[in-house]
């Protein structure tokens, strides 16, 4: 574990969106995943927990030590993971990048001289330039701007390309799979939302114990909560070459809108390939302990128990309802 010397003092809001801020480069050669690390590490919560309903499922995670991986779009958030890449930057970037496939276009380039197609090829925007040497030449009407054209030919490409888009986006997606944790075990709402009305249970897990698993320490992060989705724009080469930021799946995970804010997330996020990852994902760590909801039957009360000690996990501490105020305790 780094020194708090080596990675600095931050607020609990801060450091979060300084972790993702030394991911978010636009590729991942540049990314200072070592940093982030140290980072992460160093402010992490003492635990983070896991709501769960009592079933089946929870059962067997909890005595075969794994947690379940899902897709993105299993999760109640429709736009968890969700990418935003503006394809106006992108074509433009590809212009700028291969503006011989503006200005070399058969129908195109005979409208030219030389000295005109070496200017337009090295300008800043080579399809502004070249808009205006062809509109200046009365090849284009002179009363739609370059600007205006390049949005009339945005909205062709994006409604010719819709469903490459999505399948593009979609398989992206799929390059990941999800573990959800908190901070928080006593939140009223978590235990209402993710342990069945608090008939379930929350899985405290110690996060020196997790980070002992290379892969846990690498590929847990924290949730940060802002209203505007992440655009990950920067992560892709318009021209399909060139080295690129894989990491931009994950980070789109790992944004979420301030509606979400209560849960405090933090994500088990794995790359994902379909032929070689199991879904079941090995903690390699046992619970610290296991919080019971203040509405548990007793019969799984005693199921809960009984588990506990197969495990072993030490504590259960089972919620009560505070009598003054709106707050759940555990004993």
């Amino acid at each position: 574990m780094s020194s708090p010397s080596s990675v600095g003092s931050t607020s609990p809001d801060i450091w979060k969106s300084e972790f993702i801020d030394l991911l978010n480069k636009p590729t991942f050669a540049e990314a200072k995943v070592a940093q982030a690390q140290a980072l992460k590490i160093h402010n992490a919560p003492p635990f983070v927990y896991r709501y769960r309903k009592f079933n089946d499922f929870a059962e067997s995670e909890l005595l075969e030590g794994y947690v379940w991986l899902s897709h993105p779009d299993d999760y109640n958030d429709p736009f968890d993971s969700a990418l935003l890449i503006s394809e106006e930057v992108l074509l433009k970037k590809f212009f700028k990048a291969r503006p011989d496939f503006l200005i070399d276009y058969p129908t195109l380039a005979p409208f030219f001289t030389d000295s005109e197609r070496h200017h337009a090829k090295s300008s800043d925007d080579p399809f502004k330039t070249a808009y205006e040497i062809l509109q200046a030449k009365g090849a284009l009407p002179a009363t739609i701007s370059p600007d205006e054209m390049f949005r009339i030919f945005m909205e062709a490409a994006q409604a010719a390309n819709a469903d490459r888009r999505a399948t593009r986006y979609s398989g992206l997606k799929n390059t990941i799979r999800i573990s959800c944790f908190c901070e928080n075990f006593s939140s009223v709402l978590m235990w209402s939302h993710y342990a069945e009305n608090h008939t379930g249970i929350c899985i405290e897990y110690a996060t020196k114990d997790l980070f002992k698993n290379p892969e846990i320490a690498a590929f847990l992060y924290p949730v940060i909560y802002k209203s505007e989705r992440f655009n990950s724009t920067d992560h892709f080469d318009p021209i399909g070459v060139g080295d690129v930021n894989i990491l931009s799946p994950t980070l789109a995970s790992c944004h979420k809108s301030p509606d979400w804010s209560y849960e405090k997330e933090w994500r088990l996020v794995m790359p994902f390939d379909s032929a070689t990852t199991d879904q079941k994902f090995s903690l390699n760590t046992l619970p610290s302990r296991i919080l019971v909801g203040a509405k548990v039957t007793s019969a799984n009360l005693q199921k809960i128990k009984e588990l506990a000690a197969k495990i072993p996990v030490p504590i259960v501490a089972v919620g009560e309802m505070s009598e003054t105020t709106f707050s759940i305790n555990f004993k």
